[in-house]
């Protein structure tokens, strides 16, 4: 938003909650309508008439929806206004949030549709309230179909969109944008050299992000090495028992959830990170984060993963919940610090000229110029 203030254009924001990050004296009008994201029809309907009164409001040249998936708010914006709507995570098409079986865990390959509702009882996956489940199935089938109204559909990686295609939403209506870095462009510091490296975990403890495998594949790695999981979730206590039943306590530390800005002493201290998710994640952005900071990545080869992950390259590429090539690919980088650290300065290269904040607000802002002209096309042909 900072940079789209800077280019000129006045951004109202409205959402469900009002955001805790804007700072008090920001000059960006915030409005608030908590029913907006109900995932009840006749709340979610009715949310549009307080909608369309903010909107008279603000006569927006154009209306930017961000994950929300609320039918009946898209297809009003959509048939009033040049829109496009960004789906960044599976919950735009998962009756559940992750588009993950937690009884078998895996991957969830299945179409979103009422036949989620016996594997979802099954698998754990959404709530075990069938008449809640169904409400929740039927509002966002309406809502992939809704994108049918609007002019886009932006989505983080290529794996997302074949996602979205498979549910039923037009190809050409789908545009592919990466998201990027932060650290970006940031200082190269040299790459550290201890004699028990740092491997690093960031993010949330949630059995999806398959932390347990990379505990197992600890296990294997002979190298003297030490494991920072920085993040907090409901599978601590699992994952502390486990480190235990693996007899992994002195190799391991859980700092929970630390502020933002010591993210980059961590990065700067690991020989590489790790991200073993084992769901479809989108386009996981810690990896650009530890890109910029020159280190290597090891990678489940799932979701958007691939798409940012050069194997061999910027890091390894694992066959998904592959314990024994995940310790391999690990114990590779620890033994071999010289190609660790190539590895580490081409994602730092790739990070800078792919994955910055200024070519993907060109993007976005290229995608808002074509969608207020394809919309006024379509307004002036009408009968």
């Amino acid at each position: 938003m900072q940079v789209s203030q800077a280019a000129g254009h006045r951004i109202h924001l409205l959402t469900a909650q009002a955001p805790q990050s804007l700072l008090p004296d920001s000059a960006i009008p915030v409005f608030t309508i908590p029913d907006i994201s109900s995932y009840e029809h006749e709340t979610a309907r009715n949310s549009v008439g307080q909608l369309s009164h903010v909107l008279n409001q603000v006569n927006p040249d154009i209306v930017h929806i961000h994950d929300l998936n609320n039918p009946y708010v898209i297809r009003y914006c959509g048939g009033s206004y040049p829109t496009i709507k960004t789906t960044l995570n599976a919950d735009a098409y998962c009756g559940g949030t992750d588009k993950y079986l937690y009884t078998s865990g895996k991957e969830c390959h299945f179409l979103l549709g009422f036949g989620c509702l016996p594997i979802a009882y099954y698998q754990n996956c959404m709530s075990r309230h069938p008449k809640r489940s169904l409400e929740i199935i039927s509002i966002k089938k309406k809502s992939i179909q809704a994108l049918s109204k609007i002019e886009r559909v932006v989505v983080p990686s290529n794996r997302s969109k074949e996602i979205l295609i498979r549910e039923g939403v037009q190809p050409k209506k789908i545009t592919v944008i990466p998201l990027f870095s932060f650290q970006s462009n940031s200082p190269q510091l040299p790459y550290p050299n201890e004699k028990k490296p740092k491997i690093l975990f960031l993010g949330r403890l949630r059995p999806y992000k398959g932390v347990s495998y990379l505990l197992k594949a600890l296990q294997k790695i002979k190298t003297p090495c030490e494991l920072l999981i920085v993040g907090e979730g409901e599978e601590r206590v699992k994952l502390e028992m486990l480190t235990q039943k693996l007899n992994l306590i002195d190799r391991v530390q859980f700092l929970g959830n630390q502020p933002h800005e010591k993210m980059n002493s961590y990065l700067d201290a690991c020989s590489l990170l790790v991200v073993p998710s084992i769901y479809p994640d989108s386009f996981p952005t810690v990896g650009l984060e530890a890109m910029a900071r020159a280190r290597p990545v090891v990678g489940f080869s799932v979701g958007g993963i691939p798409e940012w992950l050069a194997d061999s390259k910027t890091g390894f590429l694992v066959r998904t919940q592959n314990v024994q090539s995940l310790a391999e690919k690990i114990e590779f980088l620890l033994t071999h610090q010289d190609i660790a650290e190539k590895m580490g300065i081409e994602g730092k290269h790739r990070s800078d000229e792919y994955y910055t904040e200024k070519p993907h607000m060109r993007l976005i802002e290229q995608l808002y110029a074509e969608t207020c002209e394809s919309f006024l096309k379509l307004q002036t042909s009408a009968p």
